[in-house]
């Protein structure tokens, strides 16, 4: 399982119709080293198929309360994404996902006691083949009205100093939790993790490495950043 977060915080509505949309843009995985450009972004829009599926929560109501916040940033979203093999294994276990769902509640909310005050809006993709759990939470607390993130501020390390750090000790704790207690796959788990590694002399070295910023470049367009 790894867990990624994304970048925008400001538009809630957009992130939502991306969740929801029944399409999406697949970045062109071909590879011209004579012609790359890791900023310029080429593919086709795409149907999602199957479809995305709402898990959790009322996709019109958090949009309007993330709209309805004067806050600088209203939301934060992100995804858990499984390996095909732990794909089949949620499917096949009765229960898993909405357990995996409430991992992630009580991760996001630690140390917020009332239920009704833990909003969250989850939709599933499977058109890659695997399972994905986007989701999103407003910027608030419900108790008090007061500006809330669930994760330590500046997480992704772009807005000058900040809780960096911290965030990525906590998120492989909690990563590390529910593959121990699920029988996940951790991605920081030797037998699991893969990492490109050249030879001094490989003749192959400027494809892969193309090929490995086009991957980091796929995820970059969505929005999301991955925690090592």
């Amino acid at each position: 399982m790894i867990h990624g977060l994304s970048k925008h915080t400001k538009n809630a509505g957009s992130a939502v119709a991306y969740f929801l949309d029944d399409k999406y843009f697949e970045v062109d995985t071909e590879v011209d080293l004579d012609n790359y450009d890791p900023k310029q972004k080429r593919g086709d829009w795409k149907q999602r198929e199957p479809k995305p599926v709402l898990l959790e929560g009322d996709p019109t109501q958090l949009t309007a309360l993330c709209d309805s916040l004067s806050f600088k940033n209203c939301y934060t979203s992100g995804v858990l994404s499984f390996s095909p093999e732990e794909t089949a294994k949620i499917a096949a276990t009765p229960g898993l996902k909405e357990q995996l769902i409430e991992e992630l509640r009580a991760y996001a909310y630690a140390g917020v006691k009332n239920d009704d005050s833990k909003p969250l809006l989850v939709v599933q993709h499977e058109h890659t083949g695997r399972l994905e759990l986007h989701y999103l939470i407003p910027r608030v607390s419900l108790e008090s009205g007061k500006y809330f993130n669930p994760y330590p501020p500046n997480y992704d390390g772009r807005r000058g100093k900040g809780a960096n750090d911290v965030f990525i000790e906590q998120d492989k704790t909690f990563v590390d939790y529910v593959c121990h207690k699920y029988g996940l796959q951790n991605p920081r788990d030797p037998e699991v993790a893969r990492e490109i590694k050249f030879n001094k002399f490989d003749s192959n070295k400027e494809l892969k490495i193309a090929i490995n910023e086009r991957i980091s470049n796929t995820c970059q367009c969505r929005g999301y950043s991955i925690k090592r």
